[in-house]
């Protein structure tokens, strides 16, 4: 018999460390340690929601679409709804121009005047990360692209200059 799970959240919270814990209201993230701390532009972390509760040395959080801070120098607009969110700090999220370490947030759902509603969902996170990578990679494709291009009109260039091709 299949058990329906009523909500996204975890039905378990994650461990905190002893310092450096993570607060409520803000974005949580695990670090290596798989150790609930806040969410920032550091590598190695993985955004798991927004803290709700401290109870003991767990923290219970939230995987739903809310609001954070957008950030006032890269942040988002209403026509950004889908894009990939970035942890610019524990309130805060980003464009990938204001993001070093392109920590995934989750997907970006609305942009208001009070912030961003951000999906962080599993699924949203999961597909954020993705659509990001997919990014990454044509960025360097496109680059590498145009290295071939620039090389090839530098051959050409050098083929002309000794008369073995005609001039176009």
């Amino acid at each position: 018999m299949a058990i329906r799970l009523s909500s996204i959240n975890p039905k378990n919270g994650y461990d905190l460390p002893g310092t450096g814990a993570a607060t409520e209201g803000s974005m949580a993230a695990l670090n290596a340690s798989d150790n609930l701390v806040p969410a920032t532009d550091a590598s190695g972390l993985k955004v798991v929601g927004i803290l709700t509760a401290i109870e003991g040395a767990v923290g219970i959080v939230e995987c739903d679409r809310l609001l954070v801070k957008n950030d006032s120098t890269n942040g988002f607009d209403k026509y950004d709804r889908g894009a990939t969110a970035y942890v610019k700090d524990k309130d805060t999220v980003c464009t990938a121009t204001g993001s070093t370490n392109k920590v995934v947030a989750g997907l970006v759902v609305d942009v208001t005047d009070d912030g961003v509603f951000v999906d962080f969902s599993p699924a949203a996170i999961a597909a954020a990360k993705i659509q990001s990578a997919a990014i990454a990679d044509l960025t360097t494709a496109s680059a590498t692209a145009t290295q071939c291009a620039t090389a090839i009109n530098s051959i050409l260039a050098t083929l002309r200059k000794n008369g073995i091709v005609a001039s176009a």
